[in-house]
Formats: structure tokens, C-alpha cells, sequence
């Protein structure tokens, strides 16, 4: 097994987001209640829906956080996971395991709360990580809500589209975007300008050839009328006609 020094627990906390904010010399309190966790490779820590009640710091190996066979992440050496457990009860969103030997540092709730006891200093810092942390959940959820909701925008488009009602500007702020969703907004505006540049061309098409139609249709009736007995026995009683002018005139 191998141990650190104070010097090296101190780092490792102040590396997490949990004690960032808490002077180094107040983070002796809270080092001298670290207790070591060893894991061989494979051996799973703690399941998804465990109850929680510690924190744990890496100083040596590598653990997988997942859940099944599904992975989300991997932590090595300096990296801390846990830290809400040890503030509040909250059950395990994820499993963890080692993919190798490794070896940690916990911290349980109980140790916390007493070090947050006897130093206020300590408690301000943490409530400033966790106020941080809100305001940033709650920026991420303003910028979820306005993805999802441009993300309904280039849908509805899509539906505009196929009844005609399409307008080329409806998604202007999203092509803004310098993200995937605007690079998406982009190429669909794109195409459909191509769509409704070739559904002019097809109107303009289908005009010309009723315009065809109609004038082949008016051949057509044109040669039946002079090509009837009726016509022909018109055209000739008005040959007869002009020549009996032609000899009356003579």
C-alpha cells in the first residue's frame, strides 16, 4: 500500500470541487479524517442506487464510472467523486470499479459535518461551491431549455415545409449558432431554399406545358373543325360563292 504525506492529501483536496474554496490551512482537520480505500483490479466500489454516505479521492490506479456495461467516465490519480454523498443523503447515480489496483481516500458525511462544527470557515467555503454549482445548474438548464426549444423551431420548419408555409427567415437566430444545432439550422436552410428554388422551377414547368397543352389542344381542334364534311362543304359553296362575285363583277 502506499500512503501520502499531509502535503499530498491537502493537494488532492484542494483539487476537488468541493474544498477548492477552503484555505490550505484549514484543510488539516479534514486530512486527518481521510481513511484509505484499496480495491483490486475489477472490484466494484459501489452500485448505481447504493445508498451514499462518503466522498473519495484517487492517489493511486484507476476506477470506470458506469452503469451495466454502459461507461461514462474514467478517473485517475488527483480526481475526486462523490462529493454531494458527503454532503447530503443521495443514493449512488452510478456504479464504480477499479480497472486496476487501486488505491483511494474516503471521507464519510459524519467526519465532514464534525470538522464543519468546530470551523465556520470551512462551511463558508462549501456553501460557495454549492451556490456556484446552483448558479451553474441553472445556467445549463436555461441554455437545455433554449436548445430544446430551437431544436422544436428547425422541426416545426420541417412541417412548414412540406405544407408550403415555409419562411426563410423563421430560423435566422438559431444558423447564428456557432454549435452543432447551427451548423444543422444552416444546412437546412440550405436545403430548403434548393427545394423551394426547384418547386419554382416545377411550377414554372408545369405552366409551360399546360401552356403546350393548351395550344396543341387548340391545333388539334382546329384540324378537326377544317378536316369535317361541314367545313369542307362550307369551303367549297364559299369558292362557289367568290366565283360567282368574280363573274358578276366581270
Amino acid at each position: 500500500m502506499i500512503s501520502c504525506t499531509e502535503e499530498d492529501k491537502i493537494q488532492i483536496l484542494k483539487n476537488t470541487r468541493l474544498f477548492s474554496e477552503i484555505p490550505i490551512d484549514h484543510l488539516g482537520e479534514i486530512c486527518s479524517r481521510l481513511k484509505p480505500v484499496n480495491l483490486v483490479s475489477g472490484e466494484t466500489l459501489f452500485e448505481v442506487g447504493d445508498e451514499g454516505s462518503s466522498m473519495y479521492l484517487i492517489y493511486r490506479g484507476r476506477v470506470r464510472v458506469h452503469i451495466g456495461e454502459r461507461e461514462f467516465n474514467r478517473l485517475g490519480v488527483g480526481d475526486a467523486f462523490g462529493e454531494m454523498a458527503a454532503i447530503d443523503h443521495q443514493v449512488r447515480s452510478a456504479s464504480v470499479t477499479a480497472v486496476e489496483e487501486t488505491s483511494l481516500y474516503s471521507l464519510e458525511r459524519s467526519d465532514l459535518y464534525q470538522v464543519m462544527d468546530k470551523d465556520s470557515n470551512v462551511v463558508r467555503a462549501i456553501i460557495h461551491v454549492l451556490s456556484e454549482n446552483v448558479r451553474t445548474g441553472l445556467r445549463d438548464m436555461t441554455h437545455d431549455f433554449l436548445y430544446i426549444q430551437q431544436v422544436h423551431q428547425i422541426t416545426s420548419a420541417a412541417r412548414a415545409i412540406e405544407m408550403g408555409e415555409y419562411e426563410a427567415d423563421s430560423l435566422k437566430q438559431i444558423t447564428q449558432r456557432d454549435d452543432e444545432l447551427g451548423q444543422l439550422a444552416r444546412v437546412f436552410q440550405d436545403m430548403a431554399r434548393e427545394v423551394y428554388a426547384r418547386e419554382q422551377r416545377l411550377k414554372q414547368q408545369v405552366q409551360e406545358l399546360c401552356i403546350e397543352l393548351d395550344e396543341s389542344r387548340q391545333q388539334e381542334q382546329v384540324e378537326e373543325i377544317t378536316g369535317s364534311e361541314y367545313f369542307q362543304s362550307l369551303r367549297n359553296q364559299a369558292g362557289d360563292l367568290r366565283k360567282i362575285i368574280n363573274d358578276l363583277e366581270e
